[in-house]
């Protein structure tokens, strides 16, 4: 089942994300939002969420929205400036960090999330889809303009055209430099190094150096 939802909240963008940033946290909590103290978020960000928890001095940067059903961040997060996350659920670990003009969507389905351990780091502008949850363990790196795809589909399935939908799950201690594509369905173990440019179609075990295609 897709959820329909709309694109951009324009709305909420205007009517709270202009507001300084602890007139919002004051508002949020005012909601129900569970925001410890010394979180920061920047003008023209917005939560939107019907369960939120952030832990202390995480800090949001300006212009990015966040969009779930529920929503945990840890102690010590930074999501940087204009980054656009809108999927089901979402859950960051302490001391983990999502850099700038980052983008974590797609179709929404109710198993639709993402998960990211401690000390992992996203870096700017990859594409993170989550239609199937995705799961990234502690201390693992994406790199920049990486893309991580939960599903394939496009042409007539009852033509039969292949269409594909399955989680994608990374472990600890993963590296992935810049331009790594992962594909639907993907499992990586722990302390593993990808190679740049690298297309990675079929799992792997741990402690491993891959590249290629």
């Amino acid at each position: 089942m897709l959820i329909k939802k709309p694109r951009i909240p324009l709305a909420q963008i205007f009517l709270i994300g202009l507001l300084p940033s602890f007139i919002k946290v004051l508002i949020y909590r005012l909601k129900g939002f569970k925001i410890q103290k010394k979180v920061k978020i920047g003008i023209g960000s917005v939560i939107i969420s019907n369960e939120v928890e952030i832990g202390e001095k995480t800090n949001i940067g300006f212009g990015t929205v966040i969009r779930a059903n529920k929503i945990r961040i840890g102690r010590f997060v930074r999501i940087g400036s204009m980054t656009f996350i809108d999927t089901g659920s979402i859950e960051i670990d302490d001391d983990s960090k999502i850099n700038e003009q980052v983008l974590i969507a797609g179709i929404k389905r109710p198993e639709s999330g993402l998960t990211l351990g401690k000390r992992t780091t996203i870096m700017e502008y990859s594409y993170i889809n989550p239609t199937m949850p995705i799961k990234i363990g502690d201390d693992s790196g994406i790199g920049g303009h990486c893309l991580l795809f939960t599903h394939g589909s496009w042409l007539n399935q009852l033509d039969g055209f292949p269409v594909k939908f399955a989680p994608i799950k990374i472990g600890k201690n993963v590296w992935l430099p810049w331009r790594v594509f992962i594909m639907p369905g993907v499992e990586i173990g722990d302390n593993v190094v990808i190679g740049a440019n690298s297309l990675i179609n079929q799992s792997f075990s741990s402690n491993l150096l891959i590249a290629g295609s």
